[in-house]
């Protein structure tokens, strides 16, 4: 991937950015439907990136260090250089880590190219894909039994949390880029191909976005949203959710502030339009929920991803028959025709992403090849983002024979991927059950111990059986 003309670690600007008379260096300056200060610090250019976002950037050189989360001390040195017309060129990225051998010995190295993983994303490489990704953020990448499986088995990243809405303007206009910005240090410095998520999205919105009820106010809200967050990352993203369960279970747009305000789904094609301004090299993906989760009713609230999604208690889960793209249905057949529809409008997409989370033993994982092939009819990338494969309830009676059944389900999932061309690679959202949503029930690879679980080797089965 090309290096970003933007620095994402830049502890100058990881905090908020408020709105005043003069911006403060890398805050937004200008750009369609921005309202904010448009005069930036002496000495300082307020430099055009799109047509939706222009930013404070210093007309010099601009070296920032900042420290990673890892044991590992790295130092990421991004120097963006200008021409003489005061535009700047593609910088370069520097990542220098010195790791301690002895008290009173150190060694350092200069790492310029991608790293060989171990373990299931090698495998999957080899075998023609492009990655096997997990969902972390925020602590989790703390963790050194997360940080040990992601680095040893995973070739992408996706965060949870870091990248939504609420988190990162949860005032309008007013930026809070902290958590994302050590996110994107974990991912540079580990070598790891990025899944932005989610820029539109019903939930994990602040409230002055769900107020919106002016379809002008709303449009500008998505121009500057967007292009604030996807040209933060330009260059280091690989694709992006630009939206996620539009979709009732019906097949029908959901009712959000997004479909309510525009009436229709035009409101994608702004997002989508907005994004590859910012990224044009980006994929730009359509994302859409399960078959088979676990929906839930009267949940108590416990929180895990960095304290912000809530957990799903056994006791709050209710089987839902239906209403999913996993398998063939009319939510299915709807979502395929709402992607040819963007596509006939001229709305720039390039990937499908299909959640599959499901459960144990359910009927319609035999039917998710059949899906592959139906979601191919969009000549879309499929990606399969979410995938976790969960117990009804508590696994206790029976445990081997489940775990038996869990492996299955996970092979003939994988294999589904890996017999179909168009499915470019697989996020677990999760690494282990300990940080899965769906407390207790058991759904990824490794147990609560981070040890592997019968699942891992159904993965793997999966892979090698194309």
């Amino acid at each position: 991937m090309k290096a970003s003309i933007l620095p994402v670690i830049v502890a100058a600007a990881a905090g908020l950015v408020s709105a005043q008379s003069v911006q403060s260096t890398w805050g937004q300056c200008g750009g369609i439907g921005w309202s904010g200060p448009t005069i930036c610090p002496s000495d300082i250019t307020c430099t055009t990136q799109n047509s939706y976002y222009a930013a404070c950037w210093p007309t010099t050189l601009f070296c920032s260090t900042t420290t990673s989360l890892l044991c590992v001390t790295s130092t990421y040195v991004v120097c963006p250089t200008t021409t003489s017309t005061g535009s700047m060129t593609t910088p370069t990225i520097t990542i220098t880590s010195t790791v301690t051998t002895t008290p009173s010995t150190t060694r350092t190295t200069t790492r310029t190219t991608t790293t060989q993983y171990a373990g299931l994303n090698t495998i999957m490489k080899s075998k023609g894909k492009l990655f096997v990704g997990f969902a972390a953020d925020g602590s989790q990448l703390s963790n050194s039994n997360v940080v040990s499986i992601i680095r040893n088995e995973g070739g992408s990243i996706t965060p949870p949390n870091v990248m939504s809405w609420e988190i990162v303007e949860p005032i309008q206009s007013n930026w809070y880029f902290s958590q994302s910005d050590q996110f994107m240090s974990f991912a540079i410095q580990n070598h790891l191909l990025v899944r932005g998520f989610p820029l539109i999205w019903h939930n994990r919105l602040p409230t002055w976005v769900k107020s919106i009820s002016n379809r002008s106010v709303l449009t500008a809200a998505i121009q500057n949203h967007i292009a604030a967050l996807v040209s933060r990352y330009r260059g280091y993203v690989d694709s992006w959710d630009i939206a996620t369960e539009v979709l009732t279970d019906a097949g029908t747009l959901r009712p959000t502030v997004f479909s309510q305000v525009f009436g229709d789904s035009t409101f994608l094609d702004i997002a989508f339009n907005a994004a590859k301004a910012a990224d044009p090299s980006v994929k730009l993906c359509l994302n859409e929920y399960e078959s088979s989760i676990c929906r839930f009713k009267s949940l108590p609230k416990r929180y895990s991803w960095v304290s912000l999604m809530p957990l799903i208690k056994p006791r709050a889960l209710e089987l839902e028959s239906g209403g999913g793209i996993d398998y063939p249905g009319v939510k299915l057949t709807a979502f395929i025709n709402l992607v040819k529809t963007l596509k006939a409008r001229g709305v720039p997409i390039d990937c499908v992403g299909t959640e599959t989370h499901t459960q144990v033993g359910f009927g319609g994982i035999g039917y998710f090849e059949t899906t592959l092939q139906l979601l191919s009819g969009t000549y879309c990338e499929i990606q399969i983002t979410q995938l976790d494969i969960a117990f009804q309830n508590s696994p206790t009676g029976g445990f081997t024979s489940t775990l038996a059944q869990q492996s299955a389900d996970y092979k003939t999932i994988v294999g589904a991927c890996m017999r179909t061309p168009s499915c470019s690679g697989i996020t677990m959202w999760g690494v282990s059950d300990r940080e899965s949503p769906l407390t207790g029930l058991s759904p990824l690879l490794w147990d609560e111990n981070y040890v592997k679980k019968p699942a891992y080797q159904g993965f793997v089965d999966g892979i090698l059986s194309a």
